[in-house]
């Protein structure tokens, strides 16, 4: 069930979705920026991608399917613990259009919370979209993002090696960004008072 409970914070196009009182929504995330950020999920009941706690639990699932692999299989949940990270690292990769560059919120909070319905009737027109710079960093979420995909690495390299690459050409790039451009993301994201 905890899974699930990812699964339905699923925003996007959903396919072979098991929970079938959510459909497809928000599928125009980023073009006001011109990018694809379709994808992703959901925060604590309401509808905004907020990057940071996102990239977190993405991490902590990660090492959870890391430590605790048996467990999933006996409760016959491997493929969908799996699924549930894939569909993070799947956005992120989309998210993190260059070295230097990641997005890390879609919605703004306060518009988020004065809308009481589903995602599916979002009628308030596009969202926005914000990212992290070497112009306007964000060590700590360029951070946890790099922890997302390093421990995303470790867990798909001996399931899919050509995806695991991947994930850890990201998660250095973002190492670095982390690194040598220093700042606060809540400095250059609107997530100051949600997620500091």
């Amino acid at each position: 069930m905890s899974i699930e409970f990812y699964e339905a914070n699923r925003c996007g196009r959903l396919v072979n979705s098991r929970v079938h009182w959510r459909n497809d929504s928000f599928l125009d995330d980023g073009q006001l920026e011109g990018v694809d950020l379709e994808g992703g999920y959901f925060d604590a009941g309401d509808h905004v991608k907020f990057g940071f706690p996102f990239a977190w639990f993405t991490t902590v699932l990660n090492y959870g399917l890391l430590e605790a692999k048996a467990g999933y299989e006996a409760a016959g949940q491997l493929q969908q613990g799996l699924g549930v990270v894939k569909w993070s690292l799947d956005y992120f990769i989309k998210a993190h259009v260059a070295p230097n560059e990641f997005y890390g919120q879609t919605g703004e909070g306060g518009q988020d919370h004065g809308y009481w319905g589903r995602p599916e009737d979002w009628h308030l027109g596009p969202r926005r979209s914000f990212k992290i710079t070497q112009q306007t960093p964000g060590s700590d979420l360029a951070g946890e993002a790099a922890a997302a995909f390093a421990s995303g690495y470790l867990v798909f390299k001996d399931v899919n090696a050509t995806y695991a690459d991947i994930l850890l050409t990201h998660a250095r790039q973002l190492y670095d960004f982390a690194n040598n451009y220093r700042g606060k993301y809540t400095d250059a994201i609107p997530a100051s008072g949600f997620y500091e």
